[in-house]
């Protein structure tokens, strides 16, 4: 095969799934290749663009690498064609599952750019090769004007192969790189970092998450991730996608305000409801489990040398949640399915997570899906087209789903969406919807209900604590105020211990801004008629200013 040249032939059948385009964003197309290193073997991805020129996009990997006849593979039709599969598809390292799907991503660089060279030294056989391919404008001739495909195959490009290069143990593993970047994408990109307002991408991403949180807390045209640009939307985006592992303290942060621990403060609050306080807990180790899972990989992303993680850590306010008078609830949700639909298992597992608060940034509301640990589009802030609406109660949960068997071929070709008439799709639907109705959105209901009790509660308190102090200002005492359960009076004194009792056993009117107002006047009465002194007017004045 050596200098060999040709044409590149895309299935027809493939053309036929892809005709509105098959990446959505560019985080999507470079998350394609990096899942060709997952299943590569690598342990290490670095993806170059030479911000902030933006002038070329580079992936080199140090997987297996391929051999030249799988790549003659895919370029004679093996692209989206499941029946051109040459190899046999060894277990891969590190327990990983096979993410890739018949050669798509070996497209995906053909949505940034036009020209590419890729190089390749494959460790197994100890050979190596490099190819350069063009691909054709296929998107604008082929799939815009929709023409009826007659061809197994459609020419989408051509290549030229070149295997006069010894094999590099130093170089081993794939890589991609182009100067050809699509001049729309790349100019995009060049005015964004022009800005006035750029925010610089620090290259920790503990940091980049820091920055992030604060920006969409504390303003307001930050609330979206629109916000922060285009680069820093991007490094967000592919963070979402790709089977790296999660943050230190994601994807539930366990340490909070103060050092409490989140999962044991849930724990005992549900202690007298066993099932809830179960279901916490296997929530906790399938989280915990998760993150050893991803862990265990062994498989790093660099972007222009900044180390990927997931950028999920909830509840996104982190001590403005707990650093109240009255905490804002928090919650968790275990998701679990197991069950066979018409013969064919689905299982998934997962979590929704709810905190009294909108969560920020908005790409984080709504559920995730996850298909082998790989992102499956974005957040979907309408759970799967839940029909009745909720008000801001959707801007509170945030959730995934890490599908781990079944509904993958319900995936649209570019793996970003799915085919919502396939029967896994549907019973995914079904049961989120009804886990929703019949248990999570009760829950926090009943949750914000109470906590509004409470802060009524408070700040009832808090004013009645005040007009004692100024009580006892007018009167100069010290009297201090304590609620029974029980008397024969609505209010009275204990002149002994100087304490005002006001009985909550009795029936008091309606409202608690009326009761407020009652009793406080109960009291004043009851002040003024043990106290025999000249200037009562003037103190009985002072008090109901302050009461009405």
């Amino acid at each position: 095969m050596t200098n060999e040249h040709g044409i590149i032939k895309l299935s027809s059948k493939t053309l036929a799934h892809i005709s509105e385009g098959l990446y959505r964003t560019p985080a999507g197309a470079i998350k394609e290749l990096i899942s060709n290193s997952f299943d590569s073997n690598a342990t290490k991805v670095e993806i170059t663009t030479n911000y902030p020129e933006f002038d070329i996009i580079s992936c080199f990997d140090n997987g297996d690498g391929m051999k030249v006849n799988s790549f003659g593979q895919f370029v004679e039709g093996g692209i989206g064609d499941s029946n051109k599969r040459l190899e046999k598809i060894e277990p891969l390292k590190y327990n990983r599952p096979v993410i890739g799907r018949l050669g798509i991503g070996m497209m995906a660089i053909g949505e940034i750019c036009k020209t590419v060279t890729i190089e390749s030294h494959h460790e197994a056989s100890k050979s190596a090769f490099k190819a350069e391919i063009n691909f054709h404008d296929y998107i604008k001739k082929e799939m815009d004007h929709k023409e009826k495909i007659e061809a197994e195959y459609v020419d989408i490009g051509t290549y030229k192969i070149d295997e006069n290069i010894e094999y590099d143990k130093e170089k081993k593993g794939f890589r991609i790189f182009s100067t050809d970047i699509n001049p729309t994408l790349k100019r995009r990109f060049q005015k964004d970092v022009e800005r006035k307002d750029f925010r610089e991408i620090p290259l920790s991403f503990s940091k980049f998450m820091e920055i992030i949180y604060e920006k969409t807390r504390n303003e307001f045209k930050y609330k979206s991730i629109n916000g922060l640009g285009e680069y820093w939307k991007l490094i967000w985006e592919l963070s979402l996608l790709i089977p790296v592992k999660y943050l230190d303290d994601g994807p539930i942060t366990r340490i909070g305000y103060e050092g409490i621990d989140r999962w044991e403060k849930i724990m005992d609050k549900y202690n007298k409801h066993p099932v809830f306080k179960e279901d916490i807990s296997l929530l906790k180790e399938y989280i915990e489990k998760k993150k050893k899972e991803l862990d265990s990989f062994n498989f790093r992303v660099f972007f222009n040398s900044m180390e990927l993680k997931k950028p999920i850590s909830l509840p996104t306010l982190k001590e403005d949640l707990e650093n109240r008078t009255i905490p804002l609830e928090i919650r968790p949700f275990f998701i679990n399915y197991d069950k066979e639909i018409y013969g064919e298992r689905l299982k998934f597992r997962g979590y929704l997570f709810s905190q009294e608060h909108a969560v920020y940034p908005q790409e984080l509301r709504g559920l995730h899906i996850k298909i082998k640990n790989v992102g499956i589009g974005f957040y979907d802030p309408y759970f799967l087209g839940y029909s009745k609406y909720q008000g801001p109660r959707f801007q509170w949960i945030s959730g995934e789903i890490y599908v781990e068997e079944g509904i993958e071929d319900a995936l649209t070709i570019g793996r970003d969406g799915f085919n919502e008439m396939h029967s896994h799709y549907i019973a995914l639907k079904e049961y989120i919807h009804n886990r929703l109705k019949e248990y999570i959105l009760s829950e926090i209901s009943k949750g914000s209900s109470d906590r509004g009790k409470r802060r009524r509660m408070s700040k009832y308190q808090t004013q009645m604590g005040e007009f004692i102090s100024s009580l006892n200002e007018e009167f100069e005492t010290n009297y201090e105020l304590k609620y029974v359960d029980g008397g024969d009076e609505r209010v009275y004194f204990d002149e002994k211990n100087k304490i005002i009792l006001i009985n909550q056993k009795v029936q008091w009117p309606r409202g608690k801004e009326k009761t407020e107002k009652i009793q406080k006047l109960l009291i004043i009465f009851k002040m003024l008629k043990s106290y025999k002194e000249n200037n009562l007017e003037n103190k009985l004045y002072n008090l109901l200013n302050k009461v009405l």
